[in-house]
């Protein structure tokens, strides 16, 4: 027969659930590690970017001014100092042209950072902005920034130029000037695509920009016109600078701008111009190495590295179930005498207790526990005490009736009147029991009925007192009301009547001949100002016993242990009232009468309920 395998126990639940945390606290440990050296890897990215970035920039400046790399080792020192990287610059081909330390290897190591193409930048600078006016260069601006001399003819553009003449290459009548020339003297020339002298256009780093201006002017001139493009060529003349050529397009300067095509022919006529014009001028292209010198900061992840974060892990999780054996077993050690204890008890052990160590939840709980048992056997002495009392209580009218039933079948007693009598008293005495165990077990159940209604105690009293008259007399006892002639309260006539007729009964009982029982109605208010109706029965009979005070109102309580019926009913009388009264919402108190005697008072909520 294969064994069915139950659910974990409690220590086996307590190491899953720590093993559970663990690896969820393990797990989300490594994914923060590697999320921060995402973090730090995209931050050093970021900074390697913007340092490569910053050279690439000074170099591309560096080669629009320079015909060649082979001087650039100052600035790439520079440069490696900075930012603390080795920095080379090859050819195309991998032959070193410059670098940032003094070593001369035949080529440089690693992956390229970039290529340097300073004449690309400057076509691109060009053709996105084309000349829409007689002092806009054909030289890029940035050029201009990079070269000898490029500020110096901007500035001599605008200052020393007193004469202009145009060759305006436009469909427009002889002598005409296009719009936008200065206040300066300016005339139409004939159109000559040659360049000036070298007398004519100076020496100097001003004079060769100014040369090198009027070479590419003069190409795009020819190209544009090659192509069907207007535009406006112009020779400044001036008494202290180099004659300078500019060419303009005036279609640019319009609200349109160029067509399509023309802005095509534009573009290609400036490419070529400036790739045959400056490619001697300018730096040419290479490849920039940039190696890191210091130690780049890694992320946590690569210094710790993935194996020992593997092996911290599963260190936490051995930890983790060590940790939770330990404090489990501790736990469960008064678990295990509380299962054990709650196994005797069932199997009828009420003695059963268990030792308490410490304030924690578990010693509340054996605290609790034994609590419990204290009630149960509490309760079960109750019930063996209970049963035993009403087999007592049952067992002398039973025994009764059946001898005087044997009795007249035998013939021993004639069955006349006097012997049917004594068996319907004994009926009757059975009948009490049975009825006030029916009253308790409805109290018990919730079930007990109880119809409150307003209206004045004292008449309920009154009836009581007129139905108990007779008992009294017969055993000459005098009963007395005293109190308030009026006293409203929300009850149940009958019910309070039945509480009366056990008291007025208990003191009747137990009052010698020529006593007076007095039942006394009262109106009180309470700590809170409720109003209470206050009804006291008082005898002077033997009173009761100090230790039996806090227990005659328990079921089946006598005083006397004999049980003998000459001293006491069946003792569920004041348990009944106790009932009773507690389903109005009020309560019931036994104590001594001055005097002598015994005094019960019972409180009733006053007003209308």
């Amino acid at each position: 027969m294969r064994r069915m395998v139950g659910p974990p126990g409690l220590l086996g639940r307590s190491i899953l659930a720590s093993v559970l945390v663990a690896a969820v606290a393990s797990v989300a440990t490594a994914l923060l590690t590697t999320h921060a050296a995402r973090l730090s890897a995209e931050r050093e990215e970021v900074r390697v970017a913007h340092i490569d970035r910053e050279i690439v920039e000074r170099l591309e400046e560096y080669g629009r001014g320079q015909a060649s790399w082979s001087r650039a080792g100052r600035l790439l020192g520079e440069l490696a100092g900075a930012s603390q990287t080795k920095i080379a610059v090859t050819d195309v081909d991998g032959r070193r042209l410059a670098g940032s330390d003094q070593e001369q290897p035949s080529a440089a190591a690693g992956e390229p950072t970039a290529v340097l193409d300073p004449l690309a930048g400057l076509v691109a600078d060009a053709m996105a902005d084309p000349p829409t006016a007689y002092d806009d260069l054909s030289l890029p601006a940035s050029l201009l920034t990079a070269r000898p001399g490029g500020a110096d003819l901007r500035a001599a553009l605008r200052r020393d130029y007193d004469v202009i003449g145009v060759c305006p290459g436009l469909p427009a009548a002889d002598g005409e000037l296009p719009d936008g020339l200065p206040s300066t003297f300016a005339l139409v020339i004939v159109c000559e695509d040659r360049p000036p002298t070298r007398s004519e256009t100076g020496s100097g780093p001003l004079g060769r920009t100014a040369r090198l201006q009027n070479a590419v002017a003069l190409d795009q001139r020819a190209c544009l016109q090659r192509r069907d493009v207007p535009s406006a060529l112009v020779r400044l003349y001036g008494d202290e600078a180099p004659e300078l050529i500019t060419l303009h397009l005036p279609e640019a300067a319009g609200p349109d701008g160029l067509t399509p095509a023309h802005q095509r022919a534009w573009e290609d006529c400036a490419t070529s111009s400036l790739t045959r014009q400056l490619r001697p001028e300018v730096a040419p292209a290479a490849v920039l190495y940039v190696t890191e010198t210091r130690e780049v900061q890694r992320g946590l992840l690569s210094r710790i590295g993935g194996m020992r974060i593997l092996v911290a892990l599963l260190v936490i999780l051995a930890a983790a179930v060590l940790a939770s054996l330990l404090a489990s077993r501790r736990v469960l050690r008064p678990v295990r005498r509380l299962t054990a204890a709650t196994q005797e008890m069932a199997a009828g052990d009420l003695a059963t207790r268990v030792p308490v160590v410490g304030h924690d939840e578990v010693a509340r709980l054996g605290r609790s526990f034994n609590d419990m048992a204290a009630a149960l056997t509490a309760a079960d002495e109750q019930r063996r005490r209970m049963v035993s009392d009403v087999a007592h209580e049952l067992r002398t009218p039973l025994s009764n009736l059946r001898g005087y039933l044997e009795a007249g079948r035998d013939g021993v007693l004639e069955r006349d009147v006097a012997w049917t009598a004594s068996l319907l008293e004994e009926a009757i005495v059975l009948q009490h029991v049975v009825d006030d165990l029916a009253v308790l077990a409805q109290a018990d159940a919730g079930r007990l009925e109880v119809r409150r209604l307003p209206g004045d105690v004292v008449v309920t009293v009154d009836a009581a007192l007129a139905a108990m008259r007779g008992q009294a007399d017969a055993r000459g006892v005098t009963l007395v009301r005293r109190g308030l002639p009026v006293a409203s309260a929300a009850h149940d006539p009958l019910r309070i009547r039945q509480v009366l007729a056990n008291l007025l009964s208990n003191a009747v009982r137990h009052s010698p001949p020529g006593a007076e029982v007095s039942v006394a109605v009262e109106e009180e208010r309470g700590d809170d100002d409720r109003p209470w109706v206050r009804i006291e029965v008082a005898d002077r009979g033997e009173g009761i016993a100090p230790e039996h005070l806090a227990q005659v109102f328990e079921r089946f309580f006598r005083a006397d242990p004999s049980r003998a019926r000459e001293t006491g009913g069946s003792g569920l009388g004041l348990a009944i009232v106790e009932r009773l009264v507690a389903a109005h919402g009020g309560s019931v108190a036994a104590g001594h009468r001055v005097g002598g005697g015994a005094v019960l008072t019972v409180l009733l909520p006053g007003g209308s309920g």
